[in-house]
C-alpha cells in the first residue's frame, strides 16, 4: 500500500474471514479477498518511510489455498451488497403459475436484506500528478504534499493551492493574506504591555545569577 506522510504507529487493521480493512489517517482501504485469512499473531506490517509504502502479510486460513482473481480490483474493492449481487443471480428455473402473496414476498425480501454501511471505493489514477508550481520544503525537494493532505493541514498551511503557484506567486499571496488579517490592536497591546511591565521583566535579575559568583569562588 502506498501511504506517504503517515504515522505508522496510528495504523488500525481489521481482519475477519475474507475481509481486510486498514485505516491510517488520512487513508482507508477495504479489501474483500477471494479466500479467508486469520488474525492469529502471525500477521505483520512493515512501513518503509523512504518509499512511503506499507507491506502487510496475512496468514491464510487454509494453508496452500490459491487466491484467484487478485488482479481484479473491482472484486477486491467491492462492497458487501455488490459482492452478494454477483453471487445471487436468481434461480435458473422458475415455476410458472404459482401464486405468491405480494405482502409475504415483500417481508421475505426485507428479512433477507441487510444494512450495507460500506462506501464504494475506486482505484486512483496511477499517473503521477503534474504540479504547476515550484517545489518547497527542505532543499526544495517536496511537491504535492499540501494538495494530498490539504484537509489535514487547513490550520497549518495558509496557502491551500501552494502546489499550483510559483515561489513569487506564493509570496504575493502571503503578503496579501498578512495585509488582510493585520490586526492593529494586537500590536498596540504589545506596545502598552511593554511600557507597563515588559521592560521590567526583561531587566529582572534572577536569584540564580546572584549566587553564581559564590558557586564559582
Amino acid at each position: 500500500m502506498h501511504t506517504p506522510y503517515i504515522k505508522a504507529a496510528g495504523a488500525d487493521f481489521f481482519i475477519e474471514g475474507d475481509m481486510f480493512q486498514c485505516h491510517v489517517k488520512p487513508y482507508f482501504l477495504r479489501l474483500r479477498l477471494p479466500g479467508r485469512v486469520l488474525e492469529d499473531g502471525r500477521e505483520s506490517a512493515q512501513y518503509d518511510v523512504d518509499k512511503g509504502e506499507m507491506v502487510v502479510r496475512l496468514p491464510k486460513e487454509t494453508k496452500g489455498e490459491t487466491f484467484a482473481d487478485l488482479d481484479l480490483h473491482t472484486k477486491l474493492l467491492a462492497t458487501s451488497s455488490e459482492a452478494n449481487k454477483k453471487k445471487d443471480k436468481g434461480p435458473l428455473i422458475q415455476v410458472v403459475g404459482e401464486s405468491v402473496d405480494p405482502a409475504e414476498a415483500k417481508e421475505e425480501n426485507e428479512s433477507e436484506e441487510e444494512e450495507d454501511w460500506e462506501l464504494p471505493q475506486e482505484v486512483p489514477s496511477i499517473e503521477k500528478p503534474i504540479w504547476g508550481g515550484a517545489p518547497y520544503g527542505f532543499n526544495n525537494q517536496v511537491t504535492g504534499f499540501v494538495t494530498e493532505l490539504g484537509d489535514e493541514l487547513f490550520d497549518v498551511v495558509l496557502i491551500a493551492d501552494a502546489d499550483r503557484l510559483s515561489e513569487a506567486e506564493r509570496r504575493v499571496q502571503r503578503v496579501k493574506d498578512e495585509d488582510e488579517k493585520f490586526d492593529q490592536e494586537y500590536y498596540m497591546c504589545d506596545i502598552i504591555y511593554k511600557k507597563n511591565g515588559l521592560s521590567k521583566s526583561t531587566k529582572y535579575t534572577g536569584p540564580t545569577l546572584q549566587i553564581g559568583p559564590l558557586l564559582t569562588s
